[in-house]
């Protein structure tokens, strides 16, 4: 048999699991949009298409804002920035130096900050510098920005990048899909170990999803994340119209099937995604997260559990909070047990 202590030891030893907290870099556009702790990029590898694209141009010595989303409580801690001037990942140019401190879930900071007067960009292969932005909890995103030096007339500069949709003819691995379309500048083989990294780590957490193991839940998040990570695209220009085609119902089928835990609600905010082709606000459950629908279900499971412990109590003590209804004259009346007499005498007090 297993003694109590036992049993108090495991529960407890099961109560300190880390929660797998999720922290993600949300504007520039990092390498990865999903949150990773692969170091130091949140990336596997670091390819030369993410390194030759410019997400933001700053000017040195400027003030910039960048933005953090801060998902679940452990992915909190302290933010750090770091450039690197050649363009790779070996940072040595500190973007700020003050502490700032992330905490709370689903939390989005923006963190201000002067970019240093004497960084520039040009012996960079690409003339971009990359900024590491991560947590002392180890969560990591990068992302590649054009660095203008002030009153300098012929500094070699990024050239800038139309967004435009580029087709992929073969099998593009982890979304199973062919003559699909991804953004110029990104490479399908990154796209797909990405995605299938974000996969494997979130099914497999059982701080993410309940049911993360289900052939339902495998199915319908590997759709949702190939969704989150190919453009829609105009057919006719070429031109790219959004940067994901993720839809309302089709998170909403993931929260189901896969069950997401409450500490993870805000990794997929299904409410902020448009309404699928041929969905409306009726059939979309009027807007409403998981979390949102699990309150009211449990606050209707209490109100009418509230009404029928009422119902219970009445008809096996005959009233309720001191009243009782009087058959004969049909009111309620105010129950009084005369002192000394048989308790179940029962006087009604007519309420008039």
């Amino acid at each position: 048999m297993v003694s109590w202590g036992f049993l108090v030891m495991f529960l407890l030893a099961v109560s300190v699991l880390p929660a797998g907290g999720h922290a993600v870099l949300q504007t520039p556009t990092p390498f990865n949009t999903q949150p990773s702790t692969a170091s130091p990029c949140g990336v596997g590898s670091v390819s030369e298409n993410m390194k030759s694209v410019a997400q933001a141009s700053w000017t040195a010595g400027s003030s910039v804002t960048i933005g953090w989303h801060l998902v679940a409580a452990d992915g909190g801690g302290n933010l750090m920035g770091m450039f690197d001037p050649n363009g790779g990942t070996n940072f040595t140019v500190p973007a700020w130096t003050d502490t700032f401190t992330t905490q709370g879930t689903n939390v989005f900071y923006n963190k201000t900050f002067t970019v240093p007067e004497s960084l520039n960009c040009n012996n960079s292969p690409t003339k971009l510098c990359t900024l590491r932005v991560y947590t002392s909890s180890n969560w990591n995103s990068c992302t590649m920005i054009d660095i203008v030096t002030p009153d300098c007339t012929d500094c070699p500069t990024a050239a800038p990048r139309a967004r435009v949709c580029t087709p992929v003819t073969t099998p593009l691995g982890f979304c199973n899909g062919t003559s699909v379309f991804i953004e110029n500048g990104t490479a399908p083989g990154d796209i797909s170990s990405e995605l299938l990294a974000t996969f494997n780590a979130n099914r497999a957490n059982p701080n993410v999803f309940i049911s993360g193991n289900s052939t339902a839940c495998m199915a319908s998040y590997q759709q949702l994340l190939c969704s989150l990570s190919l453009p829609q695209c105009d057919l006719g220009s070429g031109a790219v119209l959004a940067s994901t085609q993720a839809c309302h119902s089709q998170c909403e089928q993931v929260m189901s099937d896969c069950g997401i835990v409450q500490a993870h609600i805000d990794l997929y905010p299904c409410s902020s995604y448009p309404l699928c082709q041929g969905e409306s606000d009726g059939g979309s459950g009027g807007g409403l997260s998981a979390g949102g629908k699990a309150v009211i279900a449990i606050c209707v499971i209490a109100i009418v559990g509230a009404l029928l412990s009422c119902v219970y109590v009445y008809y096996t003590k005959g009233q309720l909070l001191g009243y009782a209804y009087n058959r004969t004259t049909r009111r309620w009346g105010r129950v009084a047990v005369p002192a000394g007499g048989s308790s179940s005498y029962i006087a009604y007090e007519d309420q008039q």
